[in-house]
């Protein structure tokens, strides 16, 4: 299931102590300039190269870019 979540509703379902799983699909100059604590970067680009290594994660998965443009790209991968 695919839901868009704005900076609000991710901050909610962060304090709700369940499992979430932030992969930042923007470019590591992006990231380094600014992030979400706790994301892990994983550019669009590599993203189906490092699929694999990903596995099952535990919990809901988030796609966090700038504009939701990245992140829907990335869930079709």
């Amino acid at each position: 299931m695919t839901v868009t979540l704005g900076p609000r509703e991710l901050q909610a379902k962060l304090g709700t102590g369940e499992t979430v799983i932030m992969l930042d699909v923007r470019t590591s100059a992006e990231y380094e300039t600014r992030h979400i604590p706790g994301s892990v970067l994983v550019p669009l680009d590599a993203l189906s190269d490092r699929c694999s290594e990903l596995g099952d994660l535990p919990g809901t998965v988030v796609l966090v870019c700038e504009s939701g443009m990245r992140s829907e790209e990335a869930c079709q991968k």
